[in-house]
């Protein structure tokens, strides 16, 4: 947060960085221990094994693994069967998350061409985040020839594009929750 007028008042911001992945179990953990109303009787479908594979698969967004987690568990209550033991609910939240999968692939996959599909799997190979100057990495002679894949990706939502806060002319395109749902299910990570 920074105001001109207030100069001198706010500090500057702290860097936080990441949960490492060996912790994302946890936070499912804190959260039941916070909020559960009763530590000995309480009822969830998601093991924090697969709260922590998700984690994983969604390269550490903590918001949207919540996000897919309240979906799951949202899932799991509109159906009439309740996972009752460890094996179940993985059973459970495996099917559900291939569904998922499956879903988000199937929903860009006739709006993609095979060129747009390759520069979405090598941005996934490179961490996920890459800026249009990374032409060359992808194979392309220039950024004029990149930008049209670029923008198909964002228009079938497995790619956004944020502009850089000190430099406005500087993107930075970073692959979305859904485009690696998509890239899940492309390669058998689920």
């Amino acid at each position: 947060m920074a105001s001109p007028r207030l100069e001198g008042y706010l500090h500057k911001p702290i860097e936080v960085s990441g949960i490492e992945d060996k912790y994302a179990p946890e936070i499912l953990t804190s959260r039941i221990e916070t909020y559960a109303l009763n530590q000995d009787s309480y009822y969830l479908p998601l093991r924090s094994e697969d709260f922590g594979h998700l984690y994983d698969l969604l390269k550490g967004n903590l918001r949207s693994v919540l996000s897919y987690a309240d979906d799951f568990c949202q899932h799991v209550a509109d159906s009439d069967a309740e996972p009752s033991n460890e094996d179940e609910k993985a059973a459970t939240f495996k099917v559900w998350l291939q569904g998922q999968c499956r879903d988000a692939y199937e929903a860009v996959r006739q709006e993609l061409r095979p060129k747009a599909l390759e520069v979405f799997r090598n941005a996934v190979s490179f961490g996920g985040i890459f800026s249009p100057s990374d032409f060359d990495a992808f194979g392309f002679n220039s950024i004029p020839a990149f930008r049209p894949h670029i923008r198909d990706l964002e228009s079938a939502g497995v790619v956004v594009s944020t502009q850089n806060d000190g430099d406005k002319r500087r993107k930075t395109i970073q692959v979305t929750p859904k485009g690696l749902l998509v890239y899940a299910h492309n390669t058998g990570l689920t």
